[in-house]
């Protein structure tokens, strides 16, 4: 085939099927792009659920707060790496109603259809919860009549740069059919979660 016999194949192939090959093309780049996401992703070990209508956090300072927590879990499902994930959900009142409400039926999903068991929140939903008889007393750990303890009270989440009112939230753990933190029937991702929360507040001179 001569050169010039190859040139018209190749511009009668481009007229018949340029469309064919542009779509063939674009669907060859999304499949080659959603299995490097797979590939990346980071399945968590355990999730924390941040909530606040008082504070709103960058997503770099979420990710300070993933890190810092990262340290404290086990690896629980094996994969070698131990990576907690916060599900940071801003319920601030300024935002438009529609957003709220599609914030609230997320928040109401993640707490009715998951096993997440710690929680940062400030007093406006802290107060909230512990009326819904959501979160544990921690009398466990010597804080009898408290739910919650303050972030300014616990060294490890002495993050550079977080924003006003961020040391003022409140860090709990939710109340799973039962009273006490040391259930023997627990979960392992409760016993996870206590074994965080034991050690955050050990490094805060709160328990020994």
């Amino acid at each position: 085939m001569t050169k010039e016999q190859f040139k018209k194949k190749l511009s009668n192939f481009w007229y018949y099927y340029k469309i064919h090959t542009i779509v063939a093309v674009f669907a060859i780049i999304c499949v080659a792009f959603m299995v490097k996401q797979c590939a990346e992703r980071i399945e968590p070990d355990m999730e924390i659920i941040m909530v606040t209508d008082s504070v709103t956090l960058s997503e770099d300072k979420v990710t300070d707060i993933e890190n810092m927590l990262s340290k404290y879990t086990d690896d629980l499902n094996r994969d070698g790496r131990k990576f907690v994930r916060c599900d940071y959900i801003n319920m601030n009142q300024k935002q438009d109603a529609q957003v709220l409400y599609a914030l609230q039926t997320k928040l109401m999903a993640e707490i009715a259809g998951s096993d997440t068991a710690l929680f940062i929140t400030d007093d406006t939903f802290l107060k909230r919860f512990q009326e819904q008889g959501m979160f544990l007393d921690l009398k466990d750990v010597g804080l009898s009549g408290q739910y919650g303890v303050k972030l300014s009270k616990l060294p490890d989440f002495k993050i550079q740069d977080m924003p006003t009112g961020f040391y003022d939230l409140n860090l709990s753990i939710r109340a799973f059919n039962g009273t006490s933190l040391d259930r023997e029937d627990a979960s392992d991702s409760y016993k996870n979660s206590v074994k965080m929360l034991k050690a955050l507040l050990k490094n805060g001179g709160i328990i020994k």
